[in-house]
């Protein structure tokens, strides 16, 4: 299994774009059709004027968390797969929003663990 963990601050966004639910789910959507992950749930939630967006992956999630009248983003993407490219879904993320500064950590996890059945075992009997 291998893990990638990136958490960034974008600063200097466009506050137009950061109060607008309907172009953060279709940036989300957009990052993750680049970055190869597959969406099972989108859900997201308008606190005017701060949007936050969460979308659970099959391989984990992808957040952003909205502060317009700060120009502020957090901006999360957690992938189970090798191939995710997070640092793309990061740029992404930057120039949609117009941030003008970025910090960004990324942690990557490899561990060679069995693949656990989740359906299967919900159905066993105890």
């Amino acid at each position: 299994m291998n893990i990638k963990y990136l958490y960034a601050k974008l600063n200097g966004c466009r506050p137009d774009k950061l109060a607008d639910e309907k172009v953060l789910v279709r940036l989300l959507d957009d990052i993750s059709s680049e970055i190869n992950v597959h969406v099972v749930k989108r859900m997201s939630h308008y606190y005017g004027p701060g949007v936050s967006v969460v979308f659970l992956l099959a391989e984990s999630h992808i957040s952003v968390h909205t502060w317009p009248e700060l120009g502020f983003a957090d901006f999360e993407i957690v992938s189970c797969t090798g191939n995710s490219d997070v640092n793309k879904g990061l740029e992404m993320a930057a120039k949609a929003l117009g941030a003008t500064k970025v910090d960004k950590q990324i942690s990557e996890y490899k561990q060679n663990v069995p693949v656990i059945n989740i359906r299967k075992r919900r159905e066993s009997k105890i």
